[in-house]
């Protein structure tokens, strides 16, 4: 068994860098053929199960302290957003405001206010993917406590969770016909992108694979090519996502060139402020729908989500972190 250790990873907010980047692409130049945002997304859920897996599976976190550093990394950033729309809409654009969409957006149920009645705040919609983040948590932490005396059934009860979310979303996609906002917009269906990750992590920790840098690009590429658009979603978000859930997990085999490129301060530093640029790009985005310059408008969302990064979310984090909790139940993978 290899050993985990819980050192820095550059690369890994190279990847970051990516899957925003993809998002951003996808929003502000809107490329023909291939949906980059919806990779950008699946690429940061991949992530979040590698990164769920490590600190309660395998380095054996306590849920007081992960969900402290959850509420850290998430809530401050996130309601400093919800307020600025708010101020925005209703002080100068003088917007009537749902107070439902709003509870819906800071308490993590927009995607199914979207996904059941088609209902959203276009400028908080993107919090649908942060539901299904928070979701999640909540249920890799519920495996946890169930399976705290008999660790050895957290990987298969994982894998089975996440194998059951992509049958019901092949269920609802052909069974009851439902699009993509109404299908992969529930967390119930979509969480399957984020177990398969974690369960694969997992698995690699307790049984390194030997898969050369070459295979891992090859199946880089297969995940882009089963994410252009005529690929069915279904497809997409099975073994699309399986190819880069496999990628990111073993993200150290890849080869020395790409883990220089991905652990370059340009993109390391865009994937570290990813998750406060994610929030602000929503309404920049929607600016250029409006006519405006799509280039200006990028460059105000880079700007608004470095700002919201040095500002609220780090020192937050910080601050919040140095809370010292008890310990408690933890699983540790072996």
């Amino acid at each position: 068994m290899t050993q985990l250790t819980h050192k820095h990873l550059p690369y890994l907010d190279g990847w970051r860098g990516v899957a925003i980047f993809a998002v951003l692409i996808a929003h502000f130049f809107q490329l023909r053929g291939i949906n980059l945002g919806r990779v950008g997304v699946e690429l940061f859920f991949v992530l979040s199960g590698r990164l769920m897996a490590q600190i309660l599976f395998i380095k054996g976190t306590s849920l007081s302290q992960f969900y402290l550093r959850r509420f850290s990394r998430i809530y401050p950033a996130l309601l400093v957003f919800v307020l600025g729309y708010l101020g925005y809409a209703g002080w100068i654009q003088e917007r009537h405001q749902q107070p439902e969409l709003i509870a819906g957006t800071l308490l993590f149920y927009t995607n199914y206010l979207s996904a059941l009645y088609g209902e959203n705040i276009p400028e908080l919609a993107h919090v649908w993917s942060l539901s299904i983040e928070e979701h999640s948590y909540i249920l890799l932490s519920l495996v946890t406590v169930c399976f705290a005396r008999t660790r050895r059934y957290a990987l298969p009860v994982v894998s089975m969770l996440a194998l059951a979310a992509i049958v019901n979303g092949a269920w609802q996609t052909y069974a009851l016909h439902g699009n993509y906002y109404q299908v992969y917009w529930r967390s119930d269906v979509r969480v399957s992108s984020i177990l398969m990750s974690a369960a694969l992590c997992m698995h690699f920790h307790r049984h390194p694979p030997r898969i050369s840098g070459r295979w891992l690009l090859a199946l880089l590429l297969g995940g882009a090519v089963l994410n252009l658009n005529p690929i069915p979603d279904v497809i997409k978000y099975s073994l699309g996502t399986l190819c880069l859930a496999i990628v990111v997990n073993r993200a150290e085999d890849l080869p020395p060139l790409i883990l220089k490129v991905l652990s370059l301060p340009p993109l390391t530093g865009l994937g570290v402020a990813s998750y406060s640029i994610y929030l602000w790009q929503q309404p920049f985005f929607l600016a250029t729908e409006a006519g405006h310059n799509r280039l200006l408008m990028l460059l105000c969302a880079l700007g608004m989500g470095y700002a919201s990064y040095y500002a609220i979310e780090k020192p937050a984090r910080i601050w919040i972190n140095a809370l010292r909790l008890p310990r408690r139940v933890t699983v540790t993978s072996k």
